[in-house]
């Protein structure tokens, strides 16, 4: 018996690339990949929560304790009135520098 999961095409996209190259995706495919799931009229944390889902999706070396860690290590503190598109990169940036502390990018 097979089973065949369809994914978003953006997470087929950073898979693919994931693949060919064995890089994991960069801060711009995951920021695009977070623009695609969320509106305008989403809160910080939903956005917080988009960006470490996609980081989970994305960014094969992070385990569930490690998402975990960082939803509870990250602070970010965001201007609920800037644009999303300020917003997602304000926590993406923080999670990455966090992550770089950490070494597992």
């Amino acid at each position: 018996m097979s089973f065949q999961i369809e994914a978003p095409s953006s997470q087929l996209r950073a898979l693919e690339q994931f693949m060919a190259t064995g890089s994991q995706p960069d801060s711009h495919q995951i920021h695009r990949s977070v623009m695609e799931q969320v509106s305008a009229d989403n809160s910080v944390e939903t956005i917080r929560d988009h960006v470490l889902k996609t980081l989970c999706r994305q960014v094969p070396s992070l385990g569930v304790a490690d998402l975990h860690d960082l939803r509870v290590s990250l602070d970010v503190d965001v201007d609920a009135d800037r644009p999303v598109d300020a917003q997602i990169t304000a926590v993406l940036q923080a999670a990455v520098e966090m992550l770089d502390e950490w070494d597992h990018l």
